[in-house]
């Protein structure tokens, strides 16, 4: 290119020439700043108070969703925590329930035994339900030198069997001799050695639970060995049974 410009600058004026200088060195310059503005990118425009508030409002919901993945990650851990405490309860509870199945299984053996020894059957299993043969939580009397005979109950005076019921076969009223009530029956006379009103008596009646544990001996002979010291039943037994 230059050199067609100096060849066709031939014939020319000194002033035709400075101007075509010019437009050369013109040329020139845009061929290499040329380059340079292409490869450049244009300015981006200032953020305007919209893009200010979308872009505080974007990095609010990043931050709102990134304390939302803290939070499910927390309850995430507390739930696997709380299924394995669970979990653990449940160990717990299964041997608690096997440790107290052996010992209800021993002391079952150890009451049967003790019921052998005073004459009862034995029982298969605990219960405390309502509508037995005896009254639920009663605690039964027994008489006679193998304490053999049912003499009523220490319950409530309602009651068929308690020793309250004035109406019952063992209470105050009753007719019947093998009672603690009866003066001539062995159970309630002053003389009798079976009867808990003889304050020298060697086999006075026993007490028992309905599950045949021992509780001691019904009499007003304060010197028999096991016998019964509660001093409310004492005081009844002395003034309301025996000396009434």
């Amino acid at each position: 290119m230059i050199d067609s410009i100096f060849l066709s600058s031939a014939g020319l004026s000194s002033h035709e020439m400075m101007v075509l200088m010019r437009q050369w060195r013109a040329i020139l310059a845009g061929l290499v700043i040329s380059p340079f503005l292409a490869a450049c990118p244009p300015p981006k425009p200032a953020c305007d108070e919209l893009c200010q508030r979308q872009q505080s409002t974007q990095a609010e919901i990043e931050q709102l969703e990134a304390e939302h993945q803290e939070r499910r990650r927390e309850l995430d851990e507390q739930t696997e925590q709380a299924r394995l405490e669970y979990e653990r309860q449940k160990l717990r509870l299964a041997e608690a329930q096997r440790e107290r199945e052996q010992t209800e299984a021993a002391a079952l053996a150890h009451v049967n035994e003790a019921r052998a020894k005073i004459g009862l059957p034995p029982i298969s299993h605990w219960s405390n339900d309502q509508g037995g043969l005896e009254p639920d939580g009663a605690l039964l009397i027994f008489g006679g030198r193998d304490h053999k005979t049912f003499l009523g109950c220490l319950c409530d005076e309602i009651e068929p069997d308690s020793v309250a019921n004035s109406t019952g076969q063992f209470g105050p009223n009753g007719v019947g001799l093998e009672s603690i009530w009866s003066k001539y029956g062995d159970y309630g006379s002053s003389y009798s050695d079976y009867s808990a009103c003889n304050q020298f008596a060697n086999h006075p009646p026993v007490v028992v639970s309905k599950d045949g544990r021992f509780y001691g001996y019904l009499t007003i002979n304060r010197y028999k060995d096991k016998a019964i010291t509660v001093e409310a039943v004492l005081d009844w037994l002395e003034k309301k049974v025996c000396n009434p």
